[in-house]
């Protein structure tokens, strides 16, 4: 079950993923992602529009978060691109 769910507000994305039911809000101003003393389980996100592709930064993952043992350094770039006009899809990450 992969159902995805993206919001868009004039100042941010929400990623709303259906299966664990989470919710990553991501503010798309421009702002600069948090401390790096600040780690978060699900990362900071910051997104940004490349042309079609909606490119979404991930950066300060707690130190649980363990993806192939890259726990706090883990930085994922994810790249979103519009497949249909009801359909979003992650294409690159």
């Amino acid at each position: 079950n992969k159902n995805v769910h993206l919001i868009q507000t004039a100042e941010h994305v929400v990623i709303f993923n259906e299966q664990i039911h989470d919710a990553r809000v991501v503010p798309m101003d421009g702002r600069p992602h948090l401390p790096q003393s600040v780690r978060q389980w699900m990362g900071d996100s910051r997104g940004r529009w490349e042309g079609e592709p909606l490119v979404v930064d991930v950066t300060n993952f707690s130190q649980k978060t363990d993806f192939r043992g890259s726990r706090e350094n883990l930085h994922l770039v994810e790249r979103w691109t519009r497949t249909g006009p009801d359909t979003i899809e992650l294409v690159d990450c």
